[in-house]
């Protein structure tokens, strides 16, 4: 319900160009914080920037996504999405600033782009939804691109998703707190659910990683 720029079941839809859309990130934050510190979140709901759901055929290219004050992108069992030659950049001072969120979508391709985020750059999840059409998320492709986040470069699933499968990570500069993560812990189960996220042919090769903590790692936590 809060987002800037929402599309809906559409078709051959693209955002494209030189400029920059400025969400003004930190303004929506109390930023009265110690040195260091990430800002508090407001009591409020922030916006997300960008939200796509239920689209085919979808490209960004060009463009600089700066400061959203959630999510930068949310796309959801969306179909064919080719990402090129962006930039995101989000304070890291801020959370849940994610990069580009990919939920239960197909065929995705992010190539030359650069992403720096205070939370997860890049996230591929399959979250369930309760007519069961959106439990797998596959055939993601990120190639030569930089990322660098406070969280996680690449998150992979939370613990109440379906499959996630067909993830090839090539060519990466990563920089900042984690590298390649997967990690689910309970207190992100949905309520009434129980921990089922499944991955498949997860492919790292040819990327350069230099983090403060974890270049990659997979964690599991018995349910």
């Amino acid at each position: 319900k809060k987002a800037f720029l929402v599309c809906l079941a559409a078709e051959n839809v693209a955002i494209t160009g030189e400029g920059t859309i400025d969400g003004q990130g930190p303004l929506f934050y109390d930023r009265n914080v110690p040195p260091g510190q990430h800002f508090r979140k407001p009591a409020h709901p922030r916006t997300r920037m960008v939200q796509f759901w239920g689209c085919k055929n979808v490209r960004f290219s060009g463009v600089t996504f700066k400061d959203s004050p959630g999510w930068t992108f949310w796309l959801r069992m969306c179909e064919d999405i080719d990402v090129n030659g962006i930039t995101i950049v989000g304070d890291q001072r801020m959370i849940n600033n994610d990069g580009l969120h990919f939920d239960g979508c197909k065929r995705m391709r992010v190539a030359d782009s650069t992403i720096t985020t205070g939370d997860d750059c890049i996230i591929m999840r399959a979250n369930r939804s309760p007519d069961g059409e959106s439990d797998l998320c596959e055939d993601l492709e990120v190639v030569n691109c930089r990322l660098d986040s406070h969280c996680q470069a690449i998150r992979l699933g939370c613990p109440s998703d379906g499959l996630i499968r067909k993830g090839r990570f090539r060519q990466l500069t990563i920089r900042g707190n984690n590298g390649i993560l997967s990690y689910h812990p309970l207190r992100y189960l949905q309520e009434g659910t129980r921990g089922s996220c499944a991955m498949a042919d997860i492919v790292v090769e040819d990327c350069d990683i230099d983090v403060s903590g974890s270049p990659i790692f997979f964690g599991v936590v018995p349910s």
